[in-house]
C-alpha cells in the first residue's frame, strides 16, 4: 500500500501583483501557477495589490491569493498586516516563504522567523544598483532567518556574496523562465506592421523596459541617430512605461528621429510585437537577469545588449547575438550595424537563441530547479503509523485522532490502523471515524486473541507504507505491533491511557502488557505520573492529553437544539455525564445519588451520553427507582460540543480513570466539573477553583456537591470560568502534539536500518 506524500504549504510574497507583464511578477505568477498542485498548496500573497484579471488567473490556477495592505513595512500598517500575516502562517502551517523585492524580503523574513516557518527563501534579481547602505543593513540583519537565496544570475550571486558576505552555499542560482511562443501567421504579422506604420522593407529594432535612466535608451536613441544616415529602413520600437515624464520624447524630437521612433508605451501584445522584431535591444547599465532579452531569445530574434550582470549568461557573444559595453554608443552602432545589413546572420542567431531558450531558460525549466531546492532542503514526510485495538470512539481514541490529524503535513504523515475482528462490529468504529476526518486508514484482521497472521500482516504493511514510527494503543495492539515492529525494524512507542481492570480477564492482559510496555519498547507516553512507575526513565515519558479547545467553542443556540432533540426545554436544569457506559465509569454512583433530587425535582435530568454492556442494569435502575421520565439515555453522540453545550453540570463519576479526556471536554464547553478523585483528574481539577472533587464511590458526597452547584448558579459559572481557563493555559492539544512531536524525533535518531540512515542525514543536512 503507498501513501500520498502531503502537500507542502507554499507562500509567494511580493510587494505588488498588479502588473502581469512586469518581470518578477511574471515569474511569480509561471511559478506559481505550474507547480505541481499535488505536492504544494501555493498561496499567493501580495504586500500592495492583486489586478482582477491576476486574482482570477490564479483561482484558475488552483492558488490562492491574500492581499495585505502594507503602506511602509515599518510602520503602523506593517506592525498590523505582520500579525494578521503572522496568523496565516501559523493557522496554515506553511512551510516555505519565498519573497521577492525588498520589502517583502525584510518584512516577510521577520514575521516568518516569527511564526516558525522552517523554510524562508529570498530571490536577489538584479544587481542591487538602487540600494543605498542603509539597504544592506537591513539585508544583513536579516541573514541567519533567511535559509537560502536565489539569485537570477551567476553574477547576482557574486554581488550578494562580496555584499551581503553570504556564503555561496547558501545562494542557489535558478534562471528566470520564459514563455515559447508559437509562430504569428504571416497576414497577422503584416496587419500588425501596418497598423504601426511599418513597412515591409523596415528593419524593426525593439527594447521591451520601461522608460528609466538605467535601461539606456539614451544611449539608444544616439545610436539610431548614427545609424540613419546609412540605413534609413531602420525602425525602434519602444514598449514599456515612461518614468521620465516625456524626456524622451523630447530627445527624439530634437534629433529629428520623431518617424523612426515608436513610442508604444505599456502594452499587452509584447509576444506578438516580438513576431514583427528584427533586432532586440538591451542598452542597460545594469542588469540581475533581463526577462527581455530572454523574450528575444524566445521569440527568435537576435540581441544586441551591454556585458552587464547576467547578461552575458544570456547573449553568447556572436551566437546568439553581440554584447557590447555599457555607455559606449560607437559599440552599440557597430553591432547594430552589423546586424541590420546581414539577414542571415540575424536569422541564423535568432534560431541559436530560441533553441537556447527552449533547453536551458523556459518556464518548465524554473519550476523544475525550484521544486529540486523545495526537495533537497525538505526531507520526505516521516511515516506515523497510529495502531490501536477498541471498541468505539472513547477518549483514547479522540486522542489518536487529534494526533493523527495534527501530524498530516508536509513533514509528517498520519495513519490510522485498526485491529479488525468480525466478531466486534465496533472494532472499526476509529477507523470510521478516521476516515471521516479524510485520514488514510488500514485494518488488520485478526481472528483470534493472539494471531501470528495479524502480526505477519503488520509487519507487510510496516514495510510497504515506509512507515518510520509505529505507535501503539491499548493491550492487544501493543501486543501485535511490537512483534511486527520488530520483525520489521521500525522503531515503536505504546501510549498508555490507562488500566481499567474490569474485568479479570482484562486484568491479566493489562498485567502482561506493563510487563511488555516496560521492559521492550522503545519509548513508553503516560498520561499521569502514577502509571508505569517501574518504567526507565529514559524511555519513558509523561504526556498529558489534550484537546482542540476552538472545536468546543459553539453558540448556545446549538445547545437548545441538543436539548429538543430529547424533549428538553431551556427550563430543564441538565446534570450530564459521557463515557463508555461499563461497570468502572460508575455513571450507576451518578443515579443512586442524584435518585432523591430528581423525584422532588420535575425540572431536573440526568443526561447520559455513551453506549456500553452496561446500559441495560442502568435502565433497569431507573425503571426500579421510578426515574424513567428524569433520565434520558442518549446513546453514542458525534455532535459532542452541542451535547455540552445543553449541560448545566457534567459530573464524572469514575472509579478509575488515568487522564479522562471528557473533563477537558467539559471545561472548554464552559461547563462546571464535578469528578471523582481518581488518577490523574486532581492534576487537571483544583478542587473548589476549576472543578470540584469527591472520593471514588462516595454517593451522598457527589449528590451534596451537585445540589451545592445546582443551587448556586453564580458559582457554578465562577468554577466555568476558571475551568476554561485552566484547560486553554495548560491542556491545549498543539501543547500534547509538540511533547509528542520530541517523543517521534528522539526516535527517527534511534533507527539504524539503511533507508531510515539516509533519511537521518537528510534531516541533519536540511
Amino acid at each position: 500500500m503507498e501513501l500520498p506524500t502531503p502537500k507542502i504549504e507554499i507562500v509567494l510574497l511580493t510587494d505588488c501583483l498588479a502588473d502581469l507583464g512586469a518581470g518578477a511578477e511574471k515569474q511569480i505568477f509561471e511559478l506559481a501557477r505550474r507547480l505541481d498542485k499535488e505536492r504544494y498548496s501555493v498561496t499567493v500573497v501580495s504586500q500592495d495589490t492583486i489586478s482582477p484579471i491576476t486574482r482570477q488567473q490564479l483561482d484558475q490556477a488552483n492558488c490562492s491569493v491574500l492581499v495585505l495592505r502594507v503602506k511602509r513595512i515599518y510602520g503602523l500598517s506593517g506592525l498590523i498586516q505582520g500579525r494578521k500575516f503572522y496568523r496565516f502562517l501559523r493557522q496554515r502551517r506553511v512551510k516555505i516563504v519565498q519573497t521577492y523585492h525588498f520589502g517583502s524580503d525584510i518584512w516577510g523574513a521577520f514575521w516568518a522567523r516569527r511564526a516558525g516557518v522552517p523554510l524562508i527563501i529570498s530571490n536577489r534579481r538584479d544587481m542591487g544598483f538602487w540600494r543605498r547602505p542603509w539597504h544592506g543593513v537591513c539585508y544583513w540583519l536579516i541573514r541567519g532567518w533567511v535559509k537560502k537565496i536565489v539569485a537570477v544570475s551567476h553574477s547576482v550571486k557574486a554581488r550578494v556574496m562580496q555584499t551581503e558576505n553570504v556564503s555561496a552555499n547558501r545562494i542557489e542560482v535558478i534562471y528566470n523562465g520564459v514563455e515559447i511562443p508559437r509562430g504569428l501567421p504571416a497576414s497577422k504579422k503584416k496587419d500588425l506592421r501596418r497598423s504601426l506604420g511599418i513597412s515591409d522593407e523596415d528593419v524593426v529594432l525593439i527594447q521591451v523596459a520601461n522608460l528609466r535612466p538605467v535601461k539606456g535608451h539614451g544611449f539608444l536613441i544616439e545610436a539610431l541617430g548614427r545609424l540613419v544616415t546609412q540605413f534609413p529602413q531602420v525602425k525602434l520600437a519602444l514598449v514599456g512605461e515612461d518614468t521620465m515624464r516625456g524626456d524622451l520624447q523630447r530627445r527624439v524630437e530634437k534629433s529629428g528621429l520623431k518617424k523612426q521612433v515608436l513610442f508604444l508605451g505599456k502594452r499587452d501584445d509584447v509576444q506578438e510585437l516580438l513576431t514583427i522584431a528584427d533586432i532586440g535591444v538591451m542598452p542597460s547599465l545594469s542588469e540581475g537577469m533581463s526577462n527581455a532579452i530572454l523574450e528575444y531569445m524566445a521569440a527568435g530574434i537576435p540581441v544586441v545588449a551591454t556585458s552587464v550582470g547576467g547578461n552575458p549568461e544570456l547573449v553568447k557573444d556572436g551566437f546568439n547575438g553581440l554584447l557590447v559595453l555599457p555607455q559606449d554608443v560607437d559599440q552599440l552602432e557597430l553591432a547594430l550595424a552589423a546586424l541590420i545589413r546581414d539577414s542571415s546572420k540575424r536569422d541564423l542567431m535568432g534560431a541559436i537563441g530560441r533553441r537556447m531558450a527552449e533547453e536551458d531558460f523556459s518556464f518548465a525549466k524554473m519550476v523544475k530547479d525550484y521544486a529540486a531546492l523545495y526537495e533537497t532542503v525538505f526531507p520526505p514526510p516521516v511515516r506515523i503509523l497510529h495502531f490501536v485495538s477498541s471498541q468505539g470512539v472513547f477518549g483514547a481514541e479522540q486522542v489518536i485522532l487529534s494526533l493523527a490529524k495534527f501530524f498530516n503535513n508536509g513533514n509528517y504523515q498520519a495513519v490510522i490502523g485498526a485491529v479488525h475482528d468480525r466478531r466486534f462490529p465496533q472494532s472499526d468504529a476509529v477507523i470510521q471515524a478516521a476516515q471521516e476526518l479524510k485520514l488514510p486508514t488500514i485494518r488488520v484482521s485478526c481472528s483470534y486473541r493472539f494471531d501470528w497472521a495479524a502480526i505477519f500482516e503488520l509487519k507487510k504493511l510496516l514495510q510497504e507504507m515506509r512507515i518510520d514510527v509505529l505507535h501503539t494503543h491499548n493491550y492487544k495492539s501493543d501486543l501485535i505491533g511490537l512483534l511486527a515492529a520488530r520483525l520489521a525494524g521500525v522503531p515503536v512507542v505504546a501510549t498508555a491511557h490507562g488500566f481499567t481492570g474490569m474485568t479479570k480477564a482484562v486484568s491479566s492482559y493489562e498485567k502482561w502488557d506493563r510487563f511488555i510496555l516496560e521492559r521492550f519498547f522503545d519509548r513508553v507516553i503516560v498520561v499521569t505520573e502514577e502509571l508505569l512507575t517501574k518504567c526507565s526513565p529514559e524511555k519513558r515519558r509523561v504526556i498529558r492529553n489534550g484537546l482542540d479547545i476552538s472545536r468546543f467553542h459553539v453558540e448556545a443556540a446549538k445547545g437548545l437544539e441538543f436539548r429538543k432533540k430529547f424533549g428538553l426545554s431551556r427550563h430543564h436544569v441538565v446534570v450530564g455525564t459521557v463515557g463508555r457506559l461499563s461497570p468502572e465509569k460508575n455513571q450507576k454512583l451518578l443515579l443512586e445519588g442524584m435518585r432523591p433530587s430528581l423525584k422532588k425535582n420535575p425540572e431536573l435530568r440526568v443526561m447520559i451520553v455513551g453506549e456500553g454492556p452496561e446500559k441495560g442494569n442502568l435502565v433497569s435502575f431507573c425503571w426500579q427507582e421510578e426515574i424513567t421520565s428524569n433520565v434520558i439515555f442518549c446513546g453514542h453522540i458525534k455532535d459532542m460540543p452541542s451535547a455540552y453545550q445543553a449541560m448545566d453540570l457534567f459530573v464524572l463519576p469514575s472509579l478509575r480513570e488515568a487522564m479522562p479526556l471528557t473533563i477537558f471536554e467539559a471545561m472548554a464547553s464552559s461547563v462546571a466539573v464535578i469528578a471523582t478523585r481518581v488518577g490523574g483528574v486532581p492534576s487537571v481539577i483544583e478542587d473548589g477553583r476549576t472543578g470540584l472533587l469527591v472520593e471514588a464511590g462516595d454517593s451522598p458526597a457527589l449528590a451534596a456537591k451537585i445540589e451545592f452547584l445546582l443551587n448556586r448558579p453564580s458559582h457554578r459559572s465562577a468554577l466555568a470560568k476558571a475551568g476554561l481557563q485552566a484547560v486553554q493555559k495548560h491542556f491545549s492539544n498543539l501543547e500534547m502534539c509538540e511533547q509528542y512531536k520530541k517523543v517521534y524525533e528522539e526516535l527517527i535518531r534511534l533507527k539504524s536500518n539503511p533507508t531510515n540512515q539516509a533519511k537521518r542525514e537528510q534531516y541533519a543536512t536540511a
